[in-house]
């Protein structure tokens, strides 16, 4: 392969954190416009994480809490603001795997390929931006992946041993953050086997094995401290009709991006020069396929094939997708493990390949980054979500009650004095809560996606509420106060 100069490195490396920083401003928690319950519940519980309770997101027993557990350093020790720190805690495992990924590539101009999907995705990809327990997934798998290719080139076992045991723990992390991780973990498994010496293979096989059953009693004690869901992980695999349904649904998704019926046409944009450079590309590069069957890091590629092909025939084969309504963002591991496979096999013919090819990638990667980036700034630039909601602090001392959706997120702008809590037929992630709200001296009721008008009296939480003052709005919300 031909060598980078270090001029062309200090550039790409430059265009890389570039890069990072463009994502960050624009899809971290403190910056997102569409920053959505689900994210507001990782903000609140960095606030006041402890173990062993909050293990996992409240209110079930997946997702483990990675990202408040880190942010909690940030925000405890070292003093950054709150959202702040869980912004950088989530941007930290994101770029963790990048450089991870990186670590395996060493042409310059794939790794700007992949940053520019990695942290400026296509539309439907920006699940792995925000928060997700399954784009943390990849991320993991990525420093994996890293670790052990590392001890499996190792020239002795004891050469080899630090990284299989990072690995190792990388591997409980991944499991304890995402469940599907137990897939990737033993796709993994049968694949370091494979790639293992004959000497170093039954120590090494002892030492992943013990890391298993580490991992699956260590997820077990996690679990006794969540908040069961039922129906999760009951009856797994899906019958025939819901499969056949759950294929149905992802096909129908595809076509409507490819026949400009998604959110945003940039994203069908992208999705047809994707089909047509990746089938310039194909051709271009097909007589020199011969040479990647050489390269060491074909073990590696077949792994994120075999892996993205698994999860999505799992997914696709599961109750839990079906009940969930074949959300996209179920999907996202199976995008970034693709992505990861054709970037290795990229890297592998990078000097065979010709400028049209590399034109036809960047066109390819900027579409998507387009796509992703398009809404956030047409036909208007779209303010962070925490900062349209600013205005709340202006209750000071408070309880909300409100719809699931807005709850958790505008009790992230001054969780000090604010406590909110979804009405008491909503999903309820944190029982303490509502008990808070009801002894704060002012109470306000959200009416937005959860009735039309504000009723003179109503029950919540065994409690009788009665309407005082008038309606106004705050922060694009319809508010009413009431008192016990």
């Amino acid at each position: 392969m031909l060598v980078n100069s270090a001029r062309d490195t200090r550039i790409s490396w430059i265009l890389i954190i570039l890069i990072i920083l463009v994502s960050f401003f624009n899809f971290s928690e403190a910056f997102y416009p569409w920053l959505n319950a689900d994210a507001g519940v990782n903000i609140l519980m960095t606030r006041t994480f402890s173990l062993p309770h909050d293990l996992y997101f409240w209110g079930q027993d997946r997702g483990g809490s990675l990202v408040p557990m880190i942010g909690h350093i940030f925000y405890a020790r070292l003093g950054i603001g709150l959202i702040m720190s869980v912004s950088l805690s989530h941007f930290l495992i994101l770029a963790s795997g990048f450089f991870a990924l990186c670590g395996m590539i060493e042409n310059n101009k794939v790794r700007i390929l992949v940053a520019l999907l990695w942290f400026l995705p296509p539309w439907h990809q920006q699940f792995f931006l925000v928060y997700n327990f399954l784009a943390l997934q990849i991320s993991l798998t990525a420093l994996v992946v890293y670790f052990l290719a590392q001890s499996l080139n190792s020239a002795t076992f004891l050469k080899g041993l630090p990284q299989l045991v990072i690995a190792g723990l990388i591997l409980i992390l991944g499991c304890w953050v995402s469940d599907l991780f137990f897939l990737t973990y033993c796709i993994l498994f049968f694949f370091t086997l494979a790639g293992w010496k004959n000497k170093q293979k039954k120590i090494n096989i002892f030492i992943f094995v013990l890391f298993g059953f580490t991992t699956f009693f260590l997820i077990r004690w996690a679990k006794t401290y969540a908040t069961p869901i039922p129906g999760y992980l009951q009856k797994l695999i899906a019958s025939p009709e819901i499969i056949r349904s759950n294929v149905l649904i992802f096909i129908k998704s595809l076509t409507d991006i490819f026949s400009f019926r998604s959110e945003t046409f940039t994203e069908s944009i992208h999705a047809w020069v994707l089909v047509f450079g990746g089938t310039v590309f194909v051709i271009a590069v097909r007589k020199s396929l011969s040479f990647f069957q050489k390269n060491n890091k074909k073990t590696w590629v077949v792994f994120y094939l075999v892996n993205g092909v698994a999860i999505l025939t799992f997914l696709l084969s599961s109750n839990w997708l079906h009940a969930n309504g074949v959300g996209r963002w179920y999907f996202v591991p199976v995008y970034y493990s693709l992505m990861a496979a054709f970037f290795l096999i990229t890297n592998a013919l990078s000097h065979h390949l010709k400028r049209r090819s590399w034109v036809m990638l960047f066109l390819i990667a900027l579409t998507a980054s387009f796509s992703g980036l398009y809404p956030l700034y047409f036909p208007q630039k779209r303010p962070a979500k925490l900062g349209k909601l600013s205005d709340f602090k202006k209750l000071g001392e408070a309880g909300i009650i409100a719809d699931y959706w807005n709850a958790y997120v505008i009790a992230c702008v001054n969780p000090a004095q604010l406590v909110a809590t979804p009405h008491d037929r909503a999903q309820v992630r944190n029982t303490d809560f509502p008990e808070q709200v009801l002894h704060k001296p002012a109470i306000y009721l959200i009416k937005d996606q959860w009735m039309e008008q504000f009723p003179d009296s109503l029950q919540q939480f065994g409690r009788k509420l009665y309407k005082e003052g008038n309606e106004f709005v705050l922060g694009d919300c319809s508010l009413c106060r009431y008192r016990l």
